[in-house]
C-alpha cells in the first residue's frame, strides 16, 4: 500500500503527485495530449521542486498544495501542471501566472544588460467541468513595452473514456476515471445491478492492466499502484454511498491482493501437479507392461490415450 492518507482532503492532489513521482515517464503522453506534442519514449523527464513543493532528506517530495514541475529534454523546456482542480474557480488564471512567475524568478539568468526570465509551459487538469468549460486558460500580461499572452491548455476528465485513457497511454489520469460515474452514484447506491455493471468496468480495467504487464508496457508495481490509487479516489467520491463503496472496495481489494505474480505462482503449482500426475501414470503404465498387460488395457486403467501409453513404453525400452 502507498502512504497516502485515505480520506485526506488533498486526496486527489496526493494521488496525482504520487503518480508523477513513482511513474515520472508517464508524464510524456500527458504532455503530448495537452500540448499537441510528439515526444518519444526516449524523452527525458526530470522532476523539480515546484512553488509549494519541497524535497525532504530521503529524496521524497513533501505533500502540500501541489503543482507538478518537470523539465522535458527534447527541446520543450519546463512545464507546470497545475495541481489537480476538483472544479473551476475564478482565481485559477491568476495562480497559473503566479506559479509561472515564481519559477521564472527563482531561475533568473543575469546578463550584462539586466536579467532574463523564462516562463514555463502550463496546463490544468479538471476532474469536474461543464460543457462551457474553456479548453484553454489565457494569461495576458501587459508591460510598458507591450503585451505577452500565453495559453494554458485544460484537460477535462469528462472528455476521456476508459478506452481513450488506455489507447493514449494516459495512465496518470486512470485513477480519476471514477469521476465519469460521479453523477450516477446516488442512483447506483440503490441498485445492485448498477453496482454489478460497475464491477464489470473494474474487471475490464484490471484485465487491461494485466495485458500491459504481460506485454512489458508497465511494471507489476505500476499496476498495483494504479489500482490502489483508483480505489482511493473511489473511496473519496463514494463516502456518502455505502453500498457503492463496499462493492468497489471488495472487488478492488481483491485485485491488489491477487496480482499477476500470484497467477504465475498458481500456474506453476498447477503445472507441477499435472506433471506429477502424468509422471505417476507413466510409471504405472511401465509396471503394468512388465506384468504383461497390452497397451490398450493399460490405457484404460491409467486414463490416457493408447498412443501416449505406447510412447511411454517405447521410450522405456519395454516394448520390442
Amino acid at each position: 500500500m502507498t502512504d497516502l492518507p485515505l480520506q485526506n482532503e488533498k486526496t486527489y492532489d496526493s494521488v496525482f503527485w504520487t503518480g508523477v513521482v513513482k511513474m515520472t515517464q508517464f508524464l510524456v503522453p500527458l504532455i503530448n495530449e495537452a500540448f499537441g506534442e510528439k515526444f518519444t519514449e526516449a524523452a527525458k523527464v526530470v522532476l523539480k521542486p515546484g512553488k509549494q513543493v519541497t524535497e525532504s532528506v530521503d529524496g521524497a517530495f513533501e505533500q502540500g498544495e501541489v503543482d507538478t514541475l518537470a523539465e522535458v529534454s527534447e527541446d520543450f523546456g519546463e512545464l507546470v501542471v497545475k495541481n489537480i482542480q476538483a472544479k473551476e474557480d475564478g482565481d485559477l488564471a491568476i495562480r497559473i501566472a503566479e506559479y509561472g512567475a515564481a519559477y521564472a524568478y527563482s531561475n533568473v539568468k543575469w546578463t550584462d544588460n539586466g536579467a532574463e526570465m523564462t516562463i514555463p509551459h502550463a496546463a490544468v487538469i479538471f476532474l469536474r467541468s461543464r460543457e462551457s468549460t474553456s479548453d484553454n486558460y489565457t494569461i495576458k500580461v501587459n508591460y510598458p513595452g507591450g503585451s505577452v499572452e500565453y495559453k494554458a491548455p485544460v484537460i477535462k476528465i469528462r472528455d476521456y473514456t476508459i478506452d481513450d485513457i488506455f489507447q493514449k497511454h494516459l495512465l496518470l489520469l486512470l485513477p480519476f476515471f471514477p469521476f465519469l460515474y460521479e453523477n450516477e452514484l446516488e442512483e447506483m447506491d440503490k441498485d445492485a445491478d448498477k453496482i454489478n455493471d460497475l464491477h464489470k468496468v473494474l474487471d475490464d480495467v484490471n484485465h487491461r492492466l494485466d495485458e500491459m504487464v504481460t506485454n512489458g508496457d508497465i511494471l507489476e508495481s505500476n499496476k498495483h499502484h494504479l489500482i490502489d490509487w483508483t480505489q482511493r479516489v473511489f473511496d473519496k467520491l463514494t463516502v456518502r454511498y455505502e453500498n457503492v463503496q463496499k462493492g468497489v472496495d471488495e472487488i478492488m481489494g481483491g485485485y491488489i491482493l491477487h496480482t499477476r505474480t500470484d497467477d504465475i505462482i498458481e500456474q506453476g503449482i498447477e503445472q507441477g501437479i499435472e506433471q506429477g500426475i502424468s509422471q505417476g501414470h507413466r510409471e504405472d503404465a511401465i509396471r503394468m507392461s512388465e506384468d504383461g498387460l497390452p497397451p490398450e488395457k493399460i490405457a484404460q486403467y491409467v486414463g490416457e490415450d493408447v498412443s501416449t501409453v505406447k510412447e511411454w513404453l517405447s521410450s522405456s525400452l519395454v516394448m520390442a
